[in-house]
């Protein structure tokens, strides 16, 4: 508390905007509803826009920073999504790393919370995703751990799937993850204009309406039998894929790219994961 006034001080807390038009606005939505709430905390909010780092604007960019040192942020948070923490980097440098404006430039913790982690992290921060296997590029796991197990970042995960699959992989810091539900949406929906449900089943998210990619029908071939398998025994998807990919022949599957220290390995993945074995009728 101030030995002056008796109140606590008050945090401030840098909080990243998403592009209005991401998901349709959603993100921009959902970004509103938590800053308003950081507001009611008493909390000071610094807006940062990704759009001002996708790529860099150099310009904007400096005054932006200044911005930032005059309010001396105690937190960083990656609204409505840790990921949009993540991609807010600056140019590259001589090694081609491009530093975070958050918990590299600042040196300041980041919440983090996760959205389909790990695959959807990776989704964010390697880039750009090569096409096909050929593409691939090798030091795919040394990038995501430098970026993710950063000790300034504060993991928050959802579920303990994920949290699984992050510590398998070696992306964790040594500070363990918050682990908590979703945060709450209050008035995101209008609870009592909805219509009454016909049947018991409900859907919440987004729809991916890009169609699936030619692919290498090996490639094909080992979705559609990850995404059979799954249907049948259920559980975590991603261990039917791993289990399927564990049976490929070793040239094959070098012939693939599907290693976890392959770039194509994290698109690959993501891309069979999020938008056709989710979708899948089954």
């Amino acid at each position: 508390m101030s030995a002056i006034s008796g109140k606590p001080p008050v945090a401030r807390v840098a909080v990243t905007v998403p592009p209005a038009g991401w998901f349709h606005g959603i993100s921009r939505a959902m970004y509103g509803i938590y800053r308003e709430a950081l507001v009611e905390l008493g909390v000071e909010v610094f807006d940062v826009p990704v759009e001002a780092l996708l790529p860099p604007d150099h310009g904007g960019l400096a005054d932006l920073i200044d911005d930032l040192k005059a309010f001396r942020p105690e937190l960083a948070f990656g609204l409505p999504l840790g990921s949009y923490a993540l991609i807010a980097r600056l140019g590259a440098q001589r090694d081609g790393w491009r530093p975070n404006l958050f918990t590299d430039i600042f040196d300041i913790p980041t919440i983090c919370f996760w959205d389909h982690a790990p695959f959807e992290l990776a989704d964010q921060l390697l880039t750009p995703h090569p096409a096909t296997p050929g593409e691939s590029r090798a030091g795919a796991l040394a990038s995501l751990r430098r970026a993710l197990a950063h000790p300034r970042l504060l993991h928050w995960s959802r579920d303990s799937g994920q949290t699984r699959l992050m510590r398998h992989f070696g992306l964790l810091p040594e500070t363990p993850p918050i682990f908590a539900t979703s945060p709450a949406l209050g008035g995101a929906v209008d609870t009592a204009a909805a219509p009454s449900p016909a049947a018991d089943v409900a859907f919440i998210g987004h729809f991916y309406q890009v169609p699936r990619a030619r692919q290498h029908p090996a490639l094909r071939a080992l979705a559609d039998q990850a995404t059979a398998a799954w249907h049948r025994h259920g559980g975590a998807l991603w261990d039917a894929l791993e289990g399927a990919i564990a049976g490929l022949p070793p040239a094959l599957r070098t012939e693939l790219a599907l290693d976890p220290d392959q770039t194509f390995f994290w698109a690959w993945v993501h891309r069979t994961i999020i938008h056709d074995s989710q979708t899948d009728v089954g």
